[in-house]
């Protein structure tokens, strides 16, 4: 078993860098353009890697594994690896694996032969009653209802090696949706997509399959008090639609999936722009509930408050929320098992932590260990993320006074160390705040985050001042996820309630101070030489880093090669001085004789 897995895993890489090119999304149109149409779902599937499934099949039993890819792709691939197992003497009878394409839903079967084109094992979420899917090779399957089915659900670990064994079981109730093609009926769980029971075509076999046993974390309590990407998108086109002269939402981007990157933008059209971003980080999902929070708040605020309204129209300030960088993240959170939490939730949809991936600072001595396979991994290249690029885009078209970046796990505010004049005027504005709440400020280290290049990365005249506040942070001892979010209602909605405190407060002093912060920025940049915008900028950083790279591999050949010729180069004098010391003595009477 342990040969034949490592076998699989050997071909399935060779397969890997023989078959899959460099392919670009295939929402590039909405990722180039923002504000375009939005979609009513997503047709991606939101699986990571470490998850283990078992069903109960007949006389045997299917188990199902999810892996990581060796190395990062262009398209968002998961490895799987099936197993059909003897339900009584335990023995494989088959074994497949293949590539799952996230985005386009395609299986790639690489051993086994098992001729999918369509993965059938999982759906895209959001698919109401009446939509059809394909399943398999093209075959149409539609949503014909919603049931709830009541399982006894066993759990595993992620195998190290071998079958997995089943531990305890609880009862669990799940909504399930109702899919069939007129002769095969298939039940999907609505809250992650996995297949639960039904009929399944396995290389010529009809399977009555039903979930029997697994590692995933199902935190249905959890998202039913916290949002998700689906409720955060009726909140904010309902938000709009209520405060339609106030409010305006846009679509700035696309994640790696699909899914759309929202901005929601309060007094829209202003000259300046105060921004705050939340859950670039997926697992910190309670930063997009307090950024909506905070909006609410700020809405009726200016609706109500006559001297707020006529200060944010006489600086004319607009402020904007990105309550939503990382959707794909969020999306797997749900349930990614609590050992890989951390791991696959924190990072997009290829594995990469969108807070290391921006161009300022993107490869220094703080982040030569984000590699790929790491929970900081910052990508191939700078701005190699959909979803880093929405947001410069973004930024380059607004004039952004002050970033705040809303983060969870830790409570703290941490500022960048240029030891600038605007730091100074960064910390006078937070430095009442920290204080009143007992918070620590924090220097924090370059290294490709988000506010490190809204700081220092664009236009010096558009620079902004630029934080991290990071809002919550909790125990966890079950889950990873409770280090990061609170999970009852009472602690979601203290945590919100200071958090907003904490930003209008922010806002309103940046406000009070916008003259002097924007002069201050003027006389920095006369004194700072630019080279073009960001995204250029970034082409010029990843050159030097190209060639910084390429010295660092090539100095060891070089080495070698100069102690060569060095050492060629001694042989060959310690010889002609021999040589000489020969003819020398072969001079007089003896006559001249060649060696």
């Amino acid at each position: 078993m342990k040969s034949s897995s490592l076998l699989t895993l050997a071909l399935l890489c060779l397969f890997l860098v023989l078959n899959v090119g460099v392919v670009e999304p295939i929402i590039c149109n909405g990722e180039e353009s923002p504000g375009a149409v939005m979609s009513t779902y997503v047709s991606s599937i939101d699986l990571g890697p470490g998850i283990v499934v078992m069903y109960s099949a007949n006389e045997y039993v299917l188990v199902l594994i999810t892996e990581q890819p060796p190395r990062y792709f262009s398209e968002p691939l998961l490895y799987v690896l099936i197993y059909l197992v003897n339900a009584r003497t335990g023995r494989v009878i088959e074994s497949y694996s293949g590539v799952l394409n996230l985005r386009s839903r395609t299986f790639s079967s690489f051993s086994g032969k098992l001729f999918w084109y369509f993965y059938p094992l999982a759906i895209p979420k959001g698919l109401n009653i009446g939509d059809t899917i394909a399943l398999y090779n093209g075959t149409r399957f539609r949503v014909y209802g919603v049931v709830t089915k009541v399982l006894r659900i066993g759990e595993v670990s992620y195998p190290v090696k071998g079958i997995p064994r089943i531990k305890g079981k609880r009862v669990m109730l799940l909504r399930c949706l109702m899919l069939s093609n007129g002769s095969d009926v298939m039940y999907f769980d609505e809250f992650s997509g996995i297949f639960v029971e039904g009929t399944l075509r396995l290389h010529g076999r009809v399977l009555r399959l039903k979930l029997i046993a697994t590692n995933v974390k199902w935190r249905i309590s959890e998202y039913s008090i916290l949002i998700d990407w689906y409720r955060l998108r009726d909140f904010v086109l309902e938000l709009e639609r209520r405060y339609r002269d106030l409010v305006h939402v846009n679509v700035i981007g696309h994640s790696v999936l699909g899914r759309e990157i929202y901005v929601v933008e309060l007094n829209p059209g202003a000259r300046y722009t105060i921004l705050i971003t939340a859950c670039i980080h997926g697992d910190e999902v309670i930063t997009a509930v307090t950024c909506l929070h905070t909006l609410k708040k700020l809405c009726s605020l200016v609706l109500n408050n006559t001297s707020f309204r006529e200060e944010l129209i006489r600086c004319n300030v607009a402020i904007a929320f990105i309550p939503m960088l990382n959707p794909d993240g969020v999306e797997r959170a749900k349930i990614q098992p609590p050992n890989f939490l951390f791991l696959y939730s924190r990072c997009n949809a290829r594995y990469v932590d969108l807070n290391r991936n921006f161009p300022q600072y993107w490869l220094t001595k703080y982040t030569e260990k984000c590699v790929y396979g790491t929970v900081t991994y910052r990508g191939p290249k700078p701005a190699s993320e959909p979803e880093t690029r929405a947001l410069m885009r973004y930024v380059e078209s607004r004039d952004v006074v002050l970033h705040i970046d809303l983060h969870s796990g830790i409570k703290l505010i941490l500022v960048p160390y240029e030891n600038s004049v605007r730091d100074k005027v960064l910390k006078e504005l937070i430095h009442e705040v920290a204080s009143s709440l007992s918070i620590k400020v924090v220097l924090t280290a370059p290294s490709g985050e988000a506010i490190w290049w809204t700081y220092l990365g664009v236009e010096p005249t558009k620079r902004a001042l630029s934080l991290i506040y990071e809002i919550y942070h909790g125990e966890g001892k079950e889950d990873y996820f409770q280090i990061y979010n609170p999970v009852s209602k009472e602690e979601i909605e203290k945590v919100c309630e200071e958090t907003s405190q904490v930003l209008i407060t922010i806002i309103r002093k940046t406000l009070r101070n916008l003259d002097e912060i924007i002069k201050i920025r003027k006389e920095i940049s006369t004194k700072t030489k630019y080279r073009g915008t960001a995204l250029e900028s970034h082409k010029v950083e990843e050159t030097k880093q190209i060639t910084y790279i390429a010295a660092l591999t090539l100095a060891p050949i070089l080495t070698v090669i100069i102690a060569v010729v060095i050492m060629k180069y001694v042989k060959s004098s310690r010889n002609n001085k021999v040589f000489k010391e020969y003819l020398s003595s072969v001079e007089g009477g003896r006559g001249l004789r060649y060696p």
